[in-house]
């Protein structure tokens, strides 16, 4: 009888962990103010888009914002922008770079630095425009000098054609008679490269 008591038990914990998510849990979750935001740099999101609403705490937005109202959640001072476009990791660098130059990385330059986490919570190619967007936007917004940090073996203008720098920035900036000059920056050194404008003194 203990044997199959403790079964019994066992049978029960099981089932109460296999569960699935009420929707009022979800609920709940989705309307509490003090739901902790993930932020889209920690960890990648599980792969459905209920679940990445449940795993973030945060109500999902119906649409992704246009470049014109991206705009609007931009702080960018004149000579203020570093883009970059490297492997994992080069937000880091770009990070670092910035701090060092006085310089602002897209990441750090939303008025409300939580802003974008409720859009991390979107489908999949939903996220992917949203980034495309926003980085149009700060292109379009920069200006004066705009720096770009990339790895030194970059060869002039031949950049890794899938990144959003070589997509989505650099044809902006290219289009962009506010910023007047663009310079190539690299991590492994302080060697500098214009790519658009006045050539350096």
């Amino acid at each position: 009888m203990r044997i199959a008591s403790l079964l019994i038990s066992a049978l029960a914990a099981l089932t109460a962990i296999a569960a699935p998510l009420r929707s009022n849990d979800v609920t709940s979750l989705e309307s509490d103010p003090e739901a902790i935001i993930i932020s889209h740099q920690v960890q990648p999101l599980p792969s459905s888009k209920q679940a990445r609403k449940v795993y973030l705490g945060i109500r999902t937005p119906a649409f992704v914002p246009s470049v014109e109202e991206l705009k609007e959640q931009f702080i960018v001072a004149p000579d203020s922008v570093l883009f970059y476009s490297g492997p994992g990791g080069y937000i880091g660098k770009a990070r670092t770079r910035a701090g060092q130059m006085g310089l602002q990385i897209l990441e750090d330059s939303w008025k409300d630095k939580a802003f974008p986490d409720a859009y991390q919570a979107l489908a999949v190619e939903d996220v992917k425009q949203f980034w495309d967007n926003a980085s149009q936007a700060l292109a379009e917004l920069a200006t004066g000098t705009v720096y770009v940090l990339v790895p030194e073996s970059t060869i002039g203008t031949e950049f890794f054609a899938k990144s959003i720098w070589a997509r989505v920035e650099w044809p902006a900036l290219q289009v962009n008679t506010k910023a007047v000059k663009v310079v190539k920056i690299f991590p492994e050194n302080d060697k500098e490269e214009v790519i658009k404008g006045a050539r350096l003194a």
